[in-house]
């Protein structure tokens, strides 16, 4: 495959990144350097099929590498394809640097950079190497076309091998291995196959639902949890607050629990119908939040779970009008801060109406009545 594009952007500034060429390679073995200098060869990994991409020589910043590494593994996971998880060796990255002046035709040797385990590194690595290049201008320290090893106790790079030519940098064809190419149809079948990419999800969900670009881009980080709030969404008119409970409660209980939307006993409509019985009054966001535990291992009816306990909202008027007065009377100091416009002072009264109803008390309500009581 070659002549690929992806269209990103850092800090709302565009960038396109060309795809030279991907193609399929098998692993041989895996490098292990050492801060001391030595190197280790590790062939736990040999024969396991290896996909390279290889870039144009498009970036201009360690940032926008970092972000297309980013956008690349979010890709490859909604695929289904990798974990692309750069510590455990599934994803790796070994970026060629230079400096290039444009105007006067004008770079410095290529350095090929290795031995980076993770996104950080890769971004330290590349931000050294400019550096570096930039003082051996300034400078006019030697440089060469090189490899070069990434210490990361020493945020440094340091050689390892020099490059004589281009040609260093090149892949070749197996000369044993005939050239396969699928038929038309089959690519149309797997093209037909591809789900919804997760930069355009997130560009539809901001759309569709009205998502802040940071709720959308949180959500689609992976493809499990875009599907359990798309289906969330379905259940209860409001994206908003479906948003937040997915990416607050629902993802700590899924770290806490180790499982994944997918996996989990909560259904969406369960969370659906939940976030519903807080918007109709049924409910406080405080008594959803607590009996949100028991929901998310039972896998329950909230509406069940809500009677059975006895939590259901208290909003009746005339019955919450009497506790107001009674937690008027019994923090006076309070009511008369409140009156004297320190507004912060109806937390404790508030708070007592909350704590005789054992949270049950409708808190908007509440607050409407108190400041009729106390004349505002």
């Amino acid at each position: 495959m070659h002549d690929g594009r992806i269209d990103l952007a850092v800090n709302g500034e565009p960038f396109s990144i060309r795809i030279r060429r991907t193609h399929m390679e098998e692993d041989t073995g895996k490098n292990i350097h050492l801060p001391d200098g030595r190197s280790l060869v590790e062939y736990n990994r040999s024969g396991v099929p290896l996909m390279e991409i290889v870039t144009e020589p498009d970036f201009s910043s360690a940032e926008q590498v970092r972000e297309y590494l980013v956008q690349l593994q979010r890709l490859l996971r909604y695929l289904g394809v990798s974990t692309a998880n750069m510590e455990e060796g599934a994803m790796r990255c070994e970026p060629t640097v230079n400096l290039v002046d444009e105007e006067a035709g004008e770079a410095t040797p290529k350095v090929e950079i290795k031995n980076l385990a993770s996104f950080k590194a890769v971004f330290d690595a590349i931000s050294h190497e400019i550096d570096r290049q930039h003082w051996c201008l300034e400078n006019n320290a030697p440089m060469q076309q090189e490899t070069r090893r990434w210490n990361d106790t020493e945020n440094k790079t340091t050689t390892m091998r020099l490059k004589e030519s281009a040609d260093d940098y090149m892949y070749f064809p197996e000369p044993d291995l005939v050239p396969m190419m699928p038929e038309p149809e089959w690519v149309e079948e797997i093209a037909q196959s591809i789900p919804e990419l997760p930069l355009a999800r997130q560009a539809r969900l901001g759309e569709e639902y009205g998502l802040p670009e940071y709720d959308a881009a949180v959500l689609t980080e992976d493809r499990e949890t875009a599907d359990y709030f798309e289906a969330v969404a379905a259940e209860c008119p409001d994206p908003k607050s479906a948003s937040n409970w997915v990416m607050g409660d629902l993802t700590h209980m899924l770290h806490e629990q180790n499982q994944t939307p997918a996996s989990c006993p909560l259904s969406p409509a369960a969370l659906g119908k939940l976030i519903d019985l807080i918007n109709d009054g049924t409910i406080s966001n405080k008594i959803a939040k607590d009996i949100f535990p028991q929901l998310y291992e039972s896998g329950g009816d909230p509406e069940q779970i809500i009677e059975e306990r006895g939590l259901v909202q208290i909003s009746d008027e005339g019955e919450l009008e009497a506790l107001v007065d009674a937690a008027i009377e019994a923090n006076p100091k309070a009511a008369e801060d409140y009156r004297a416009g320190k507004k912060r002072a109806a937390g404790a009264i508030v708070g007592y109406v909350m704590k005789e109803t054992r949270g049950q008390a409708n808190p908007q309500l509440v607050n409407t009545i108190l400041q009729q009581r106390l004349g505002e």
